[in-house]
């Protein structure tokens, strides 16, 4: 989904190394042009397995809006499980139920923020910023920019925004 005007679009990604019970989390923020605004690549302790990270992705990335006072987005995360969950609105009675209703609350208290399913091909800079977390030692984040391992990644992105908008 393509950002218009003042909004921003947020993907989000988990990666995990369960031998060493890590988790990396990924975060981009881009404009409707395609230009970075913000990113940040997050280590934490694997608690709950590929769901809950996914959900801790996205609660991450909700507080980094916040942090950043950014107000209309469209969050793109490729775990359709947890989109859908979230999305509905609906309560959710399994062991990560609290994760999802959290995260229900956060995205109803604005009132400009979406929620989209993105396949994983969308979502590949996201990814790697996750996957970079899992060789970080602490939380990394950049404005304006991302890392240079995205740099080729985030060409291809931007290319494909131009396409789209054509």
């Amino acid at each position: 989904m393509k950002p218009e005007g003042k909004q921003l679009k947020v993907n989000f990604d988990a990666a995990l190394k369960e031998s060493t019970k890590k988790l990396g989390l990924g975060v981009i923020i881009s404009d409707c042009r395609g230009e970075v605004f913000a990113a940040a690549s997050l280590r934490r302790t694997l608690s709950y397995g590929a769901y809950g990270a996914e959900c801790t992705a996205l609660w991450e990335a909700m507080i980094l809006c916040e942090e950043l006072g950014i107000g209309e987005v469209i969050f793109e995360g490729d775990a359709k499980i947890v989109i859908d969950a979230v999305s509905s609105g609906e309560r959710d009675d399994s062991s990560l139920g609290h994760l999802v209703e959290n995260l229900q609350q956060k995205l109803n208290s604005h009132s400009r923020w979406k929620l989209a399913f993105i396949h994983r091909e969308g979502n590949e800079v996201a990814h790697q910023l996750a996957k970079l977390a899992l060789h970080g030692e602490n939380d990394m984040y950049w404005v304006e920019e991302g890392p240079e391992a995205i740099t080729s990644q985030l060409s291809i992105d931007k290319m494909y925004t131009e396409l789209v908008t054509i």
